[in-house]
């Protein structure tokens, strides 16, 4: 918060708010939002000892609390909404355990709601200011940008509207239908995302691809929704209630923001989904079936050795780039870079360090030449 500038791992970064170790303000709110609503759910109804679910509470709201600094307007969307459904999730249980809080916090809902509103207002105001956009909130609600961004979107998923265009499609076939005279200032930059998730799912994976994401992601919520209401004696057994109401507010505040843009976001989001559908826990048995353990242990094991050499090979990447492009206080000279590149392209031959360094040449036989 002090100096939004400084970040530990990246040499320089576009946004100017703070973003801790990711490269953009956004994609830490996201991280923030769904793992603090998680650890707050596990504070209100985990089971397990005071000291900790106090501790578990602070750090929930030091987390949101960090939310409203990213200055993420869609983070602090993500966050109302996912507070939201936290809170929808705790009456649910609340009701259903006979709870003596239930009557009360009913009764405060609308209290809650006006906090929550007036959380995203204050927050989406400060961030305008931030960004000294003289209109403030006035704006950011009349915008039209991201409309023109769906139409294109649209467009993009008519070229082939059942399977798609590939992962990522939409940042290059978006080309085809910007018009300049049409969206002026509207889009300004390269469009990169659809800023919808669904809708960018259409564009890479098609109808069907979409489809089946929400088909999955429904049946995921209904049942929750279902287990939540009307399952008997979970609270009494188990932390499942705190993970299920967590990962659901969690999941809810995803679909509002960009989740699926880098890993931990996409591993997050499958945390949340493997903890909306956990399954009422059985203490009855006394034995697990021996082939699911092991099935368990050889994916597991399968996982760590498809992981560790893809894990080398970029930590070698990272050490041949330190100097040039992660270090504050490296060489930055064009040979340089260029040997750097080199080097991470004999390790591991990506595009973007042969697109890197061929814009490099590029740039110095042009100034050569004039």
């Amino acid at each position: 918060i002090i100096d939004p500038s400084y970040s530990p791992i990246f040499k320089s970064r576009a946004a100017i708010f703070p973003s801790g170790f990711y490269a953009h303000y956004n994609e830490a709110a996201n991280y923030l939002i769904a793992s603090s609503l998680l650890v707050a759910a596990l504070a209100l109804f985990g089971r397990y000892g005071s000291v900790t679910r106090v501790i578990w509470g602070l750090i929930a709201i030091a987390g949101l609390a960090a939310v409203y600094y990213t200055r993420s307007r869609g983070g602090l969307l993500g966050a109302a909404i996912g507070g939201g459904v936290l809170a929808c999730g705790a009456l649910m249980i609340g009701k259903r355990i006979n709870s003596r809080w239930f009557a009360p916090t009913l009764i405060a809902i609308p209290l809650i709601a006006s906090a929550l509103g007036l959380f995203l207002f204050s927050g989406w105001q400060e961030s305008q200011k931030t960004r000294n956009v003289k209109d403030g909130i006035d704006l950011l609600l009349d915008s039209n940008s991201r409309l023109h961004l769906l139409g294109v979107a649209a467009s993009t998923i008519d070229l082939h509207p059942w399977v798609g265009g590939g992962s990522r499609s939409f940042s290059w076939e978006s080309f085809q239908f910007l018009e300049t005279v049409k969206h002026g200032s509207a889009v300004t930059r390269k469009p990169e995302q659809v800023h919808n998730e669904l809708v960018q799912a259409a564009t890479d994976y098609g109808i069907i691809g979409a489809g089946l994401l929400i088909g999955l992601f429904g049946a995921l919520t209904i049942a929750t929704f279902l287990r939540l209401i009307f399952e008997k004696n979970v609270y009494e057994l188990d932390s499942v209630d705190a993970w299920r109401i967590g990962g659901l507010a969690a999941f809810v505040q995803s679909c509002f923001s960009f989740v699926f843009h880098l890993m931990p976001g996409v591993i997050l989001l499958g945390i949340c989904l493997s903890k909306m559908s956990r399954s009422k826990p059985d203490h009855t048995k006394a034995y697990q079936v021996i082939g699911s353990k092991m099935l368990l242990a050889l994916t597991a094991i399968s996982t760590i050795f498809i992981l560790l050499p893809n894990g080398w090979k970029g930590s070698m990447v990272t050490q041949a780039l330190w100097a040039t492009h992660l270090s504050k206080l490296g060489d930055k000279s064009d040979g340089s870079v260029i040997d750097a590149l080199t080097k991470a392209i004999s390790i591991w031959p990506h595009i973007t360090f042969y697109e890197e360094r061929a814009a490099i040449s590029q740039a110095a036989a042009t100034s050569s030449d004039a």
